[in-house]
């Protein structure tokens, strides 16, 4: 430092990034109107005065004139529904709303190009509903004065879980009956079982008793049925943690009658996983198709035990090795964690 520094000065290592404002009024009290984001210092943003007289102060604060702003607003629950995003000159990007049911559910989520609008017209903004107005239809929203960008729907079940999800079409006069939809079925603990979604693989799931996911199914429409791509099956200790991952993946040449998935008409790729007593995992072990020869041919699956893991460790306990293993074909990762249960080490 130099020889005339304040022997008594902090170095300054602070800088601001989020500075937030809060509501006063009966829609907004206590809740937030607006975050400002910082991607450079302000200017003298500890308010700093000369206390000498006649001396000029510093340049004046400028927090409030620099950053990135998200604006809120909100409906007559206190609902969030309104969120606007400007950039740091001030020009609005993007806006959104948001419409919530008597249940403080989502039923619609739309986003709106700039500049935003006080009301989007046709009585379907959230903002100026009166409290017991019923929900606009999406008919309304699209046919409103400001048509938005994008507009998402979701439907649910009697349990409360979103059962359909619909992405609306919007052009110059879009249709309210145009749509896609992603479809999702649960069991009796609200679990998927089948989820099926436009332009991508159907997604079955299967539980165990104790609801933990022993099977995850990709599958498609084929000339015989519903048949089956990819598999994973998954197997529990008794602290319910996945220990051994069986992966298949249909070959190339597969019958299309062949709807299920085995090791005769799939490449089938195999994953064991250790934990330490307080259920992180301390190694893995990738063994691909178990075939030391050739990876694309399928051999036995390794057996697994939870004793012997590839981790090997020193008389203090500490991780020296990761090559406990007698299986060549394994391709084995291992961890260490300090005492704070961080971890700190990866072989």
């Amino acid at each position: 430092a130099p020889p005339d520094a304040d022997p008594n000065a902090i170095a300054d290592d602070l800088v601001l990034i989020e500075k937030r404002e809060y509501g006063s009024g009966p829609k907004d009290i206590d809740q937030v109107t607006v975050v400002r984001r910082y991607r450079e210092k302000p200017i003298n943003q500890y308010f700093e005065v000369d206390p000498n007289t006649g001396a000029p102060d510093p340049a004046p604060n400028n927090e409030d004139d620099i950053g990135w702003l998200e604006i809120h607003d909100y409906d007559w629950r206190q609902r969030d529904v309104y969120v606007e995003w400007q950039d740091a000159s001030g020009a609005a990007m993007q806006w959104s709303l948001t419409w919530y049911d008597n249940l403080d559910r989502v039923i619609f989520e739309a986003e709106y190009a700039a500049p935003p609008v006080a009301d989007i017209g046709g009585g379907a903004d959230p903002r100026l509903a009166a409290a017991g107005t019923p929900l606009p239809t999406a008919a309304a929203i699209l046919g409103a004065a400001v048509l938005p960008t994008s507009l998402t729907e979701y439907v649910y079940n009697e349990g409360g879980l979103v059962e359909e999800t619909r992405e609306y079409r919007i052009t110059a006069t879009p249709d309210p009956s145009d749509y896609t939809a992603t479809y999702q079925y649960y069991n009796h603990q609200g679990k998927p079982l089948e989820v099926r979604a436009p332009g991508a693989p159907v997604q079955l799931y299967v539980y165990d008793a104790k609801g933990r996911q022993i099977k995850s199914i990709s599958a498609v429409e084929g000339p015989a049925g519903l048949t089956h791509i990819s598999m994973t099956e998954m197997v529990y200790d008794s602290n319910d943690r996945v220990t051994q991952s069986t992966r298949y993946e249909r070959r190339h040449d597969a019958s299309p009658s062949q709807l299920l998935l085995d090791s005769n008409n799939a490449i089938v790729t195999y994953t064991h996983t250790w934990y330490d007593d307080a259920g992180r995992t301390v190694a893995t072990a990738s063994y691909g198709t178990a075939d030391a020869g050739d990876r694309f041919v399928n051999a036995a699956a390794p057996s697994y035990d939870p004793d012997i893991s590839p981790a090997e460790y020193d008389a203090n306990g500490v991780l020296i090795g990761c090559n406990g293993l007698a299986d060549a074909t394994a391709l084995c990762n291992c961890y260490d964690y300090d005492d704070e249960g961080r971890q700190y080490l990866a072989i």
